[in-house]
């Protein structure tokens, strides 16, 4: 009975304790948690970069396992022990060789999707900074169209066209026919251009000069004319 009575006792005792502690946390609070620190962020060039360090390391690792599948080939050829040892190890370069060519190509497809990711983000730059030059055009096409006066152009092109029906006017004046020589007929020029070819073609043929022309002087030397005695001949016709 004292037994049971003792350890109920300390039971009480212990959930007075407990919740009086309980109280305390609630009054004054709890100590604060220490906060993680934050995790240095990585860009998608520096993803990029490493991914193409952890490539070439590999493709370097390959390289040499070709070197040494090579050697052993040869040592293989020769046949008895040598041969053996160089199955077994040729065996555990095969097995390193497919491990890597497994992680090149997990580290290839990781490639490809940050690559494409990449390029999604330069695509929305590029749509970004487009936005953001159209906005700019729009905003200095307002601003001109707010200085130009709609009813001041259409005034000026009326002016303009007054004035080109002006000049126009002007070149039709200036190139007008005023009628002269519409008295003349062509039947009776061309009767007299005849007349005169017909003269012409006579006096060839009677070795006398047209009509109209000087005779030469008798006894003058050639090409002196009888301009030289009749003062009011043309000079072009004396030489």
């Amino acid at each position: 009975f004292w037994l049971k009575r003792a350890v109920g006792l300390q039971s009480v005792w212990a959930s007075e304790g407990g919740s009086r502690i309980n109280r305390m946390r609630n009054f004054f609070g709890t100590a604060p948690k220490a906060k993680a620190a934050p995790q240095p962020q990585v860009s998608l060039d520096e993803g990029l970069g490493k991914l193409d360090q952890s490539i070439q390391a590999i493709d370097e690792k390959l390289a040499q396992c070709e070197q040494d599948l090579q050697k052993l080939k040869q040592e293989m050829a020769k046949g008895g022990s040598a041969k053996t040892s160089a199955t077994q190890k040729a065996m555990l370069v095969l097995k390193r060789k497919k491990m890597l060519e497994q992680q090149r190509a997990n580290l290839g497809g990781t490639q490809f999707n940050l690559e494409q990711v990449q390029f999604t983000q330069q695509s929305m730059q590029t749509t970004a900074l487009t936005v953001q030059a159209l906005e700019t055009a729009v905003t200095v096409q307002k601003q001109q169209m707010a200085e130009i006066d709609i009813d001041k152009v259409a005034d000026l092109q009326d002016e303009m066209a007054d004035l080109m029906l002006d000049a126009n006017e002007i070149n039709d004046m200036m190139s007008r026919n005023y009628n002269i020589g519409n008295g003349l007929d062509d039947a009776d020029l061309d009767a007299e251009l005849q007349q005169l070819q017909d003269e012409v073609a006579l006096d060839q043929l009677s070795g006398v000069g047209p009509s109209y022309l000087p005779t030469a002087v008798p006894g003058a030397a050639p090409g002196e004319v009888a301009a030289e005695t009749d003062p009011s001949a043309p000079a072009y016709l004396v030489s």
